[in-house]
């Protein structure tokens, strides 16, 4: 409107409205939300009216492009997974190919005749395994230059090297091997550690419990109690209904029944147990074996207790 008032009292003549009449039509122009001939007709100030007279239209138009949108974003993220999918299958098949090769025409083929003899075709039934293995070495240079995980060494800090040596932990703890089940378990949270942000902090909370298993089993209880309550904080606080909740439970109960503070362990150690046989039959997981850990040290509980009579209890159950 100020523009219409300020071209209407324009000094210059040949500026002013003709008429009283172009002054009427730009005036109806304006409240039918029209482009009004005082001002200049950009392209910006004629799509700002379009929009004004056709509201419903445009926000329909604009509804249906972001509709649009959103699909082409999930499609294009189900096209990158898919395709990361694939690329990850097809170099594992290679992977996998690449050591069935070598193992069938390099290591095996060492016990055929022509491989024996140089040609020659004597079979040599005496063969030493060690023999096989010094000459598929001896051919193994070049073999998987394109499979840098068979080829090559991943190194002692990667997140797989890392979850392989938690598998030997666990495995020397189960042994009784404990002096060597920590050292490996305190390497595998150590490099987890180090590598901070790249790492899941639930793989770090998992190899703190890891360790603190083995600590328990040594008997060192009041050394691992700080690393099993901070490993039931995150727990309780990122993954209440998960397992490993209930573990880190069973863990700090664990700690404290090996102090003789069997008060405040008795209802750690129940709580851990019922979480993890709770979660056990809802995954439907035929095995967890934390909760055999879980019941003898309940068991263990009452023992050093003096309640014999719920210690053998336990052991039946």
């Amino acid at each position: 409107m100020e523009t219409i008032v300020a071209k209407a009292l324009e000094k210059d003549k040949g500026r002013r409205y003709a008429s009283a009449a172009e002054l009427g039509a730009d005036i109806r122009r304006y409240l039918a939300d029209e482009p009004i001939v005082a001002r200049p007709s950009s392209t910006g100030y004629q799509l700002q009216k379009f929009v004004r007279r056709h509201q419903a239209l445009v926000a329909a138009a604009g509804a249906v492009f972001l509709v649009l949108v959103a699909g082409i974003i999930v499609s294009s993220r189900e096209a990158v997974a898919a395709r990361r999918a694939e690329q990850t299958a097809a170099k594992e098949a290679a992977s996998a190919n690449a050591v069935v090769d070598f193992l069938r025409n390099d290591l095996l083929a060492q016990a055929s005749a022509k491989n024996q003899s140089g040609g020659g075709g004597r079979l040599d039934p005496d063969i030493r395994v060690r023999t096989a293995l010094d000459r598929a070495a001896a051919r193994v240079e070049g073999k998987f230059d394109t499979q840098p995980e068979v080829g090559r060494v991943l190194g002692p800090e990667h997140t797989r090297t890392l979850g392989f040596l938690s598998d030997l932990a666990s495995l020397h703890e189960r042994q009784g091997k404990y002096e060597l089940a920590e050292t490996d378990a305190a390497a595998v949270l150590a490099g987890r550690l180090r590598a901070g942000g790249s790492e899941d902090p639930f793989d770090i909370h998992a190899a703190a419990a890891d360790l603190v298993l083995v600590y328990v089993s040594e008997g060192k209880f009041a050394a691992s109690e700080p690393i099993a309550r901070e490993n039931l904080d995150f727990n309780k606080k990122e993954q209440p209904d998960n397992w490993q909740r209930f573990r880190a439970e069973s863990l700090v109960g664990a700690t404290l029944a090996g102090q003789k503070k069997y008060t405040e362990a008795e209802p750690l150690l129940l709580a851990g147990y019922q979480g993890m046989l709770a979660r056990k039959e809802m995954m439907g997981v035929p095995n967890l074996y934390h909760l055999d850990y879980a019941r003898e040290w309940l068991a263990q509980l009452y023992e050093s207790w003096g309640k014999p009579d719920k210690a053998a209890a336990w052991r039946k159950n």
